[in-house]
Formats: structure tokens, C-alpha cells, sequence
């Protein structure tokens, strides 16, 4: 399992907008956070978190849980913030100075919304085998090869 550094979780981040609330608690909370984010991101979707916090408050009476305030946007500003850029120092320590794919794909949805899915391709040297992982994706205008590299680069 993936460490994530729970100093990046800095308490001075009260006095950015951006980060407002996402810093309170002992690091023991704050490790509770970032494992039940990490699940709701991994298992399903944020948006599940507004009543499993209230489930765990109400179940959670006398533990860490009792004081739990997580919901969507603590969520999302915790995936950006502080568990992506620990996945992606991860990836890159893992790939080292092997040669990758990246992988390009478009998809269109039923609004006609044109969306471009970027996945590397690598060798993994910690689990001594080929992966995929899936990076990301945007909102592009145009789909063609080009365009999309364009877009990528």
C-alpha cells in the first residue's frame, strides 16, 4: 500500500482559501480521512462520502469517528492535493529510466462532450511485470491523432 506523507496535510493550509477545513484534526483524523477518500476513489464515488460521514458519526460514538467532518469537496481537494501527487512520485519511481507507452484514446458522450483518456504502459519494477495505469483524462475540441497529441503534449 501506498504511503501517503500526511505532511502535505499542513495546518497552515487553513489560511489559503482553497484549503479551508481540509487541515483540521490530529493526524490520526487526518489519516482516517485520507484512507476513506482513497476508498471512496478506488471503490466507488466521492459523492457516497456526504452520508457515509453520517453513518460513521452516528456508529462512531466515544471513537475518531465521532468528530469525523468529511464530505465531497474535503474528498476531491484530498485526491488532488495530497494522494495524486504521492501516486504519481510512486509511478515515476517505479518506472524509473525504462521506456514507456503512453496511450491515447477518444470518446465522445452522448452529449457530444469530445473527452481524450491518457494510460502509460510500463514495465513495473516493483511487481516485476507489464501495467497499465490509467492517468487522466480532457475535454478536447478535436479528435483527430494530432490534435490530441497536441492536446497531450
Amino acid at each position: 500500500m501506498t504511503k501517503v506523507n500526511v505532511r502535505l496535510y499542513r495546518k497552515d493550509w487553513e489560511s489559503d482559501n482553497e484549503f479551508k477545513g481540509i487541515a483540521r484534526g490530529t493526524d490520526k483524523s487526518k489519516i482516517i480521512d485520507i484512507r476513506l477518500v482513497l476508498h471512496a476513489a478506488v471503490h466507488g464515488t466521492i459523492n457516497s462520502l456526504d452520508h457515509l460521514n453520517a453513518v460513521l458519526i452516528k456508529c462512531g460514538e466515544g471513537t475518531p469517528f465521532e468528530k469525523l467532518q468529511l464530505h465531497r469537496t474535503k474528498a476531491s481537494k484530498l485526491i488532488k492535493n495530497i494522494i495524486a501527487p504521492t501516486f504519481l512520485k510512486d509511478l515515476i519511481d517505479d518506472i524509473g529510466e525504462q521506456d514507456f507507452s503512453i496511450i491515447l484514446d477518444e470518446s465522445t458522450d452522448v452529449f457530444t462532450n469530445k473527452f481524450m483518456a491518457y494510460c502509460i504502459r510500463y514495465f513495473s519494477i516493483k511487481s516485476k511485470k507489464i501495467l497499465t495505469n490509467y492517468l487522466g483524462f480532457s475535454q478536447v475540441t478535436g479528435t483527430t491523432a494530432v490534435e490530441l497529441y497536441d492536446v497531450f503534449c
